[in-house]
């Protein structure tokens, strides 16, 4: 039988090399596992994604055709326990269930939030223009009147008023006669299983549109680059640490250095902590200019300087694992460099 790509779905990510990203696992539902055995389609795992090939008689025509507006479901599941510290997540962290689909006309898929609505049925007892009725479910927070539709008394039959502390919804049933049912149809706070990252919903286009290629890139976090420096006390050399990129890349300038000997700094615990530990020392931050973006390729290129002069090529970059959040909530990754003469 011959078997046609129907769609791949790869994820990227800026901070590899090669943009791959391989750090999460794709669970796919009990929903999508029926449709792809349904339309006879096989499932290929990448190793940054995957690809959902369709059995078909030609270049165009699906052996069985798939259902108006098939809907391929996925869930993934993070594996890196350190994704965080070098992905900006500023975006998806906003939403309670994070959703990615085709809805756009790009290969990326749009990110958005799952929709949940509820539905409950309720019974007049005693018609009013104020009946109250309270909600077992979870409405959407700050849900206004536009929000509920009722349905079942008529035209008539709107909500007055709602409580959302109570969680009170008040119907005019004045033209209702009691025992009349109706039903209240409102949004939801929409979740997502236990340790689910995020849901992925595809619809292809079919044979006929090509081969759909779709992707997810998740941008790089940028971070405030620290070196802390400490170097020997010496009366009559100043032992100035500098820090310079050859590739003028990133900047770090007198204005974000400080001696932390001189100048303790209380809130910064990496300070605090050196102070401790190497009393007989001077201690220097020295921090970059602007951001820089994580990256997993270190950058070859960092140098330090002593007093105007270089005595190491290639400095450490900071690591990811050396994250700190300083009292300003800036995120900042840092190194430590010791150097003494």
């Amino acid at each position: 039988m011959k078997y046609l790509p129907l769609f791949t779905l790869e994820i990227f990510h800026e901070y590899y090399a090669d943009r791959r990203c391989s750090d999460f696992e794709i669970e796919v539902p009990p929903t999508t596992q029926k449709l792809l055995a349904d339309c006879r389609c096989v499932l290929k795992p990448l190793p940054n994604g995957l690809r959902v090939l369709i059995s078909a008689t030609d270049q165009t025509t699906p052996f069985i055709p798939l259902p108006d507006k098939a809907t391929f479901g996925f869930l993934l599941r993070l594996q890196n326990p350190n994704f965080a510290l070098f992905t900006d997540l500023s975006t998806i962290s906003s939403l309670a269930a994070p959703l990615y689909t085709n809805n756009g006309t790009t290969p990326e898929l749009a990110l958005t939030s799952r929709q949940t609505n509820q539905i409950e049925r309720f019974t007049v007892r005693k018609p009013a223009k104020t009946d109250d009725f309270t909600l077992s479910g979870r409405p959407l927070k700050g849900l206004g009147l536009a929000g509920f539709q009722v349905n079942g008394l008529g035209s008539s039959a709107k909500p007055v008023s709602y409580d959302e502390t109570g969680k009170v919804l008040r119907v005019n049933s004045s033209n209702a006669k009691a025992g009349d049912s109706f039903t209240v149809t409102y949004p939801t706070t929409p979740t997502l299983p236990l340790g689910v990252f995020a849901a992925l919903e595809i619809t292809p286009t079919g044979l006929s549109g090509g081969v759909n290629p779709f992707q997810i890139t998740f941008k790089a976090k940028k971070v405030r680059w620290k070196y802390y420096v400490i170097t020997s006390k010496s009366e009559n050399v100043a032992n100035l640490p500098g820090i310079e990129d050859k590739d003028k890349l990133i900047a770090f300038d007198a204005a974000g250095r400080t001696n932390l000997t001189q100048t303790p700094d209380p809130a910064d615990r990496i300070a605090a902590d050196l102070a401790g530990k190497y009393p007989d020392t001077q201690t220097y931050r020295l921090a970059s200019n602007a951001l820089v973006p994580c990256q997993e390729t270190a950058r070859k290129t960092i140098q330090l300087k002593i007093d105007g002069e270089k005595v190491m090529d290639a400095l450490p970059n900071p690591a990811i694992q050396n994250y700190s959040i300083e009292p300003n909530k800036e995120d900042s990754l840092y190194q430590i460099v010791k150097y003494f003469k």
